[in-house]
């Protein structure tokens, strides 16, 4: 019995050792196969695998946002529309910047901008040349500058799109950026004028009367002048002779010479505007708007010029019949306020003050009859941005009022044997002032001119005119008198 169990035993024992010997070939036959290149044998489908990474997130939909920066740290302001436009009175400095939101969808993105204007005074854009440009690869935006799209005065509206690759659009900015460029404007003073009278009329038609500072008359943006006298014809005189009846009448085609030397608004607010009555005055108004010049000066009316993309009101006051009043504070603070509401730059054209050169300084008070400082403070109270004055027939000093000019006096400029012109009364000048499209002042200069023969106006090249206009200013003003450069220039 035991024997018989010890031989069922062996027998096991051998079973055993053979299957383990036919695993071992097996597994060994299976590294040697992958090592020679043999495909293993395929894996049951059934049994369980590791499980894929998941897929990244779709991005959103791209957009696209502009707007502008003034310099690299200013705020970023959207100026949305034309409603929304920015206003500048220069694009120097300031960067139109675009915006990439996801970051990921503008890299290496090419953007479309599509650029349109208005000019000053239009109401319609007009489309411009598009401009092309790359998003950075590492960023979600990119700068341009502004100089290199806003190039003149107006509206610019620029919109910018997306494309992809392939050239499609992907993303547009919600509403155009839009900025609006008011670049400073200088206007332009010259007193008393005459293109001719019963004293005679200059020769050649008077086309040779502003020869000698055409120049000068044609810098300015905006060139005023004061008009003594009549472009009529007919009409009673206002006085009837005595040595101080002075009636000028010059024919209605005079006219032309005024708008030839560079003239653009005539302020008749004198005591010469009515010299042949109300009819004349009304035919001296056709005359210059046959020439395209403005007439100013008129009771209670503003004149509104538009100089690039800023509207300058032009009034007119004096002590004499058929003006505004100017000894009325009344009146001017009413004139010069409805002006303000109406312009961005605001004149105000004087003729008052004790004439000749007993008339050289402005007193404080009566000024022949008329309080010409109060006058003229009370014009810079109702919003008046500069008071040029003619009237005294000399030159007379400049005083800074709440940081605004009054000229009260560039004298004498142009005529013809009707002036007395000798010492004092043959000084005179242009007055060029530069304005932001606010109104304030941020230049200011005095181009002296010297009256020869029966009243030509010439350049004074000596500086005479210059000094004796900075003194005065000294001697009245004290510390808001005005101070001098060698060049005229002054603040």
């Amino acid at each position: 019995m035991t024997f018989v169990r010890t031989r069922a035993k062996a027998r096991a024992l051998v079973l055993a050792r053979s299957l383990t010997c036919a695993l071992v070939l097996a597994m060994s036959a299976g590294v040697t196969a992958q090592a020679y290149g043999v495909e293993p044998a395929p894996v049951d489908p059934a049994s369980p695998a590791d499980p894929a990474p998941p897929a990244p997130p779709a991005l959103p939909p791209p957009t696209l946002a502009s707007g502008m920066r003034d310099g690299a740290s200013g705020p970023f302001v959207a100026c949305a529309g034309l409603a929304g436009a920015c206003t500048v009175g220069t694009p120097r400095g300031r960067v139109l910047e675009l915006r990439a939101t996801p970051p990921e969808s503008g890299a290496g993105a090419t953007v479309v901008l599509e650029v349109s204007w208005r000019p000053p005074g239009s109401r319609r854009l007009r489309p411009r040349a598009p401009r092309t440009m790359m998003l950075g690869a590492d960023a979600a935006g990119a700068t341009i500058a502004l100089p290199t799209i806003v190039q003149a005065a107006g509206t610019w509206c620029i919109r910018a799109r997306l494309r992809d690759a392939a050239g499609t659009v992907v993303a547009s900015t919600p509403a155009a950026t839009c900025v609006r460029w008011r670049p400073p404007i200088e206007l332009g003073w010259a007193g008393d004028i005459v293109v001719g009278s019963h004293y005679g009329l200059p020769p050649n038609g008077g086309r040779d009367q502003f020869s000698f500072v055409d120049q000068l008359l044609r810098a300015p943006e905006l060139m005023i002048g004061n008009y003594e006298g009549t472009l009529s014809r007919g009409g009673a005189s206002r006085c009837s002779g005595g040595p101080l009846c002075f009636i000028f009448q010059a024919p209605p085609e005079r006219a032309r010479n005024l708008r030839d030397a560079g003239f653009d608004v005539m302020n008749l607010a004198n005591n010469h505007g009515l010299d042949k009555g109300a009819d004349a005055r009304r035919q001296t108004v056709a005359a210059l708007a046959r020439v395209g010049i403005a007439s100013a000066g008129l009771p209670g009316r503003v004149t509104i010029v538009r100089v690039q993309d800023t509207n300058v009101g032009i009034v007119g006051m004096s002590p004499y019949p058929g003006t505004t009043n100017m000894r009325s504070s009344t009146e001017i603070f009413a004139l010069v306020a409805d002006a303000r509401r109406r312009a961005d730059v605001v004149v105000v054209a004087m003729h008052a003050g004790l004439e000749g050169a007993a008339g050289a300084h402005v007193p404080h008070g009566a000024d022949y009859g008329t309080d010409t400082r109060g006058a003229t403070h009370t014009a810079i109270d109702a919003g008046a941005d500069v008071v040029f004055g003619s009237g005294p027939h000399v030159v007379r000093g400049i005083e800074r009022y709440r940081d605004r000019y009054i000229v009260y006096s560039s004298g004498n400029f142009a005529g013809w044997h009707n002036f007395g012109i000798g010492g004092l009364t043959a000084q005179s000048g242009v007055v060029r002032m530069t304005f932001d499209y606010r109104g304030r002042p941020t230049a200011a200069a005095w181009d002296g001119v010297i009256l020869r023969g029966p009243g030509i106006p010439h350049v004074d090249r000596s500086g005479d005119v210059v000094r004796r206009v900075a003194a005065l200013s000294r001697e009245d003003f004290g510390r808001r008198g005005v101070r001098f450069t060698r060049d005229g220039s002054f603040r």
